[in-house]
């Protein structure tokens, strides 16, 4: 699956001073989702949810997340949760 590049230019944000920009999960993801512009965010909705939709493993979905780019790895088992709770925030903003 082809990666986006509005997807690759959110995963960037996430590097290893992450803690320091957003430092609770209740700041990450509109921090993520608030890096976007309209139509960017359009296109990550759309990709994420092929992703979620794919019922792809935790361990392909971290992958995804590290082959984008993020400066910043995501636990297997997370991973899933971590697109999903993504996946609300971008529909939010």
């Amino acid at each position: 699956m082809k990666i986006p590049k509005e997807f690759r230019h959110m995963a960037l944000l996430m590097h290893q001073d992450i803690d320091l920009v957003a430092p609770t999960e209740e700041e990450l993801f509109p921090y993520l989702a608030g890096g976007l512009t309209e139509d960017e965010r359009a296109t990550v909705i759309h990709f994420v949810e092929e992703l979620l939709a794919a019922d792809l493993s935790g361990n392909q979905l971290a992958d995804i997340w590290s082959d984008a780019g993020a400066d910043w790895i995501l636990p297997d088992k997370q991973a899933p949760l971590f697109f999903s709770y993504l996946l609300s925030e971008l529909h939010k903003q």
